[in-house]
């Protein structure tokens, strides 16, 4: 028989069976739908927790205490051959929280400062748009892709939705103002202005929500505005008096804070005092990646199990008929390709129903849910090319192998007998 007949059989088959394949298509759309959604969130959620890990500094800065000045070379060149450490700087080089005043942004008239951080090739965070700085570059910057503009009263609602789009600054040139300050009086005033201009360069995603999150510039324009800062202030200190200067802090930045603990036990065991910037626990990641997966491994499971009983029962139901086919002359071969060819249609109409239902879904809830909260519109949740791979496997190859299987146990018996068992 030509391929044209066995899918001829099949339709035949499928029209004269239409309540059994219309609950056999839902049952199947139902499984695609489930292992879409579930894959989908699940990876998502894996990926966003791996990823704020990885481009969260704060979360992968080693601060090394009581180094004095003439061993900071030393200490630096030592911290910078321990594997996993991608940077090691001063903290008078890394320190960023520069006041900074933005004069050309209508957008920015309720936001009173910007924090600048400094960051090279390596240490910046991931960019989402645009374009990451390179070493050697100055006056170029890369923002948050969401700045908000009003500070909370505490113990007051803020409004998570009120902030400026970072895409919408992408490409623009913002003029920014700081200060230096005369306290000789005993009062805190400005002394002199300084006014510079910087190019944004690249939009980063903001890992969680924080008022003032850092605006990113090279290091070399940090340590010129701190220079200029310090420069020009003029202090009330007694000029007669020597005052003894705490000793500088050095920062080893690890590539991953997946690897933070284990830096940090290397540098101690080298006979550092430190601490970590910001605590960052870790295993809650292992955890949680755990116990998505066996969530989803026993969704999984019952799924194909629904699916594996279902093709059999299906077949079970169809002794008689599969009898009297052998009966009038058909070989197994043949009805086992039409058995193979009804569930092909079958899956393929459950596999564009669940898909469509799927990416709706995802859809509502994107609109719904994910862009309205500050914490969930970053999960960034899709399709890809896998979770279409393993729905397939749901709607085709699992009914596809459990019928085959089943068929074949079957039509190895004669009509009679079929004709007996039904």
């Amino acid at each position: 028989m030509k391929i044209r007949d066995y899918i001829f059989l099949a339709f035949k088959n499928i029209t004269r069976r239409k309540k059994g394949i219309v609950s056999n298509v839902i049952l199947i759309a139902i499984s695609v739908i489930i292992s879409t959604l579930v894959l989908s969130f699940s990876i998502s959620f894996g990926n966003y927790m791996n990823r704020a890990l990885v481009n969260n500094i704060a979360y992968r800065s080693i601060v090394v205490l009581g180094v004095s000045e003439d061993r900071q070379e030393e200490v630096i060149e030592d911290l910078e051959s321990i594997e996993h450490v991608l940077r090691v700087v001063l903290e008078t080089e890394e320190r960023t929280m520069t006041t900074i005043y933005i004069n050309n942004l209508d957008e920015f008239s309720d936001l009173n400062t910007i924090s600048f951080r400094g960051v090279d090739s390596n240490t910046q965070p991931e960019v989402i748009l645009g374009r990451k700085i390179k070493d050697g570059e100055k006056n170029v910057c890369i923002v948050p892709n969401k700045i908000y503009q009003q500070q909370p009263v505490k113990d007051e609602e803020y409004d998570k939705d009120d902030y400026i789009h970072g895409e919408d600054l992408l490409g623009k040139t913002i003029n920014i103002s700081y200060y230096s300050y005369n306290e000789s009086t005993g009062e805190r005033v400005r002394n002199k202005t300084f006014e510079e201009e910087y190019e944004i360069i690249g939009v980063y995603d903001v890992d969680e929500y924080v008022l003032l999150d850092s605006w990113y510039i090279p290091f070399e324009d940090v340590s010129r505005i701190n220079s200029n800062v310090e420069e020009n202030t003029i202090s009330n200190l007694d000029p007669n008096v020597v005052y003894s200067r705490p000793d500088e802090q050095i920062i080893a930045i690890v590539d991953n804070a997946l690897n933070l603990d284990s830096t940090l036990k290397t540098v101690e065991e080298r006979g550092y005092a430190c601490i970590v910037r910001s605590t960052a626990n870790t295993y809650i990641v292992v955890i949680i990646n755990v116990v998505v997966g066996i969530v989803l491994a026993v969704l999984l499971s019952i799924v194909l199990s629904s699916i594996t009983t279902s093709s059999i029962k299906t077949i079970n139901d169809r002794k008689y008929e599969l009898g009297m086919l052998k009966a009038i002359g058909y070989k197994g071969k043949t009805i086992r390709n039409m058995l193979l060819f009804e569930n092909l249609i079958i899956g393929a109409a459950a596999y564009m129903i669940g898909m469509i239902i799927s990416i709706i879904t995802m859809l509502i809830v994107k609109v719904n849910i994910f862009d309205k909260s500050v914490d969930l519109s970053k999960l960034n949740c899709n399709l890809n090319l896998w979770v279409c791979i393993i729905a397939l496997l749901f709607s085709f190859m699992i009914p596809s192998i459990a019928t085959y299987l089943s068929g074949k146990s079957i039509l190895r018996k004669t009509p009679i007998s079929l004709n007996k068992e039904r």
